[in-house]
Order: structure tokens, then C-alpha cells, then sequence
């Protein structure tokens, strides 16, 4: 993968992805790798700038936790947005959060030294305690530091910045 963030030389920059509600339709039992498993427009720019802009990519999944992009996943129905139908609740979210905490850590350790962490994940996928993971690492998190409109704005600015394959603008970041 190309690395136009440009950070540190020999540091992985990685993307932090969130989930989408839209999944390919897959048969019983069926899987695919992760990173093919969310097939709408805004999870494919995702995807893209990850690939074009980034070393690795973790994806964080409301069903499945932090997820390495080729791990085989089947189609699932869980989100942590309480207006969503499939939301699965307030108590199983803490728990989400604590199980994210301790595989964020552990998978961002495995690929120490890390250079740039870029969120592009929304609030639901963000609580504190995910936060403060993060907090020990160079983050950016794109979505929050623009004045997005919805996801519109937001797959605008990804197609731009992928099309302009080049560093990142500076952003408000949290690091260790």
C-alpha cells in the first residue's frame, strides 16, 4: 500500500474504519474478508483512502469488535446507533467498548512503532475509554475536525483527499 500521510519513516499509519449497515447478501455460513463485507458507496471510499493513504487498517465492527481487514466475516445485523433497529443496547455497548479497548491496544502494539492513527469512524464507534486508547498514539480524526454536513460531506472530502494522494492536512491530534 502507498503511504501518502507522510508521518515518520518506518511507522505504520494506520486507518481506523467503523462498520457500515450495508452488507453484501451472503448465504448461510458464507464468508468474505472484512474489507469486502461493507459494500456502500461511503464504506468503499473508506476502504479506498485506507488502501491508498495508509499502511494497514483495523476496522471496528458493532458485532465482531476491532477486526483485521482480511478476517472472514459473514453478513450480521448489529449497530451501536440508538435509532437503528438493530441496535443492541446500551448494556451490551459498555461491553462492546471493553472488549474494543483491550484488542485496540493489542492490535496497535503488534504493529508498534505506529506513526498516524486516521478515524474515520463516527461517535457511536468512539466512546471514552476507546478514546483514551487512542490518546497514546498520534490520532486524527477527520470527521470531527471538518464542519461535515453528513456523509455526504464526508465522502467528498475522502474522494478529494484520495484523489489528491498527498499528506494529510494538519488536524487537531491527540498523541502520546
Amino acid at each position: 500500500m502507498a503511504n501518502a500521510l507522510h508521518t515518520t519513516r518506518g511507522t505504520t499509519d494506520i486507518a481506523l474504519i467503523a462498520c457500515g449497515s450495508s452488507k453484501q447478501d451472503l448465504d448461510d455460513g458464507e464468508t468474505v474478508p472484512a474489507k469486502d463485507l461493507y459494500n456502500s458507496s461511503y464504506a468503499s471510499l473508506k476502504q479506498e483512502f485506507s488502501e491508498e493513504l495508509c499502511d494497514d487498517q483495523l476496522i471496528l465492527s458493532g458485532e465482531h469488535g476491532v477486526v483485521e481487514p482480511n478476517e472472514p466475516l459473514t453478513t450480521y445485523d448489529a449497530s451501536l446507533r440508538p435509532q437503528d433497529d438493530s441496535y443492541i443496547g446500551d448494556e451490551a455497548v459498555a461491553e462492546w467498548a471493553d472488549q474494543v479497548c483491550v484488542e485496540l491496544a493489542t492490535q496497535l502494539h503488534e504493529r508498534e512503532p505506529v506513526g498516524t492513527i486516521v478515524v474515520l469512524a463516527t461517535s457511536h464507534y468512539l466512546p471514552e475509554q476507546v478514546r483514551s486508547v487512542l490518546s497514546e498514539y498520534r490520532t486524527v480524526y477527520p470527521f470531527e475536525e471538518h464542519d461535515f454536513d453528513g456523509i455526504g460531506d464526508q465522502m467528498g472530502w475522502l474522494r478529494k483527499t484520495i484523489d489528491a494522494n498527498e499528506s494529510l492536512p494538519p488536524f487537531h491530534t491527540t498523541t502520546r
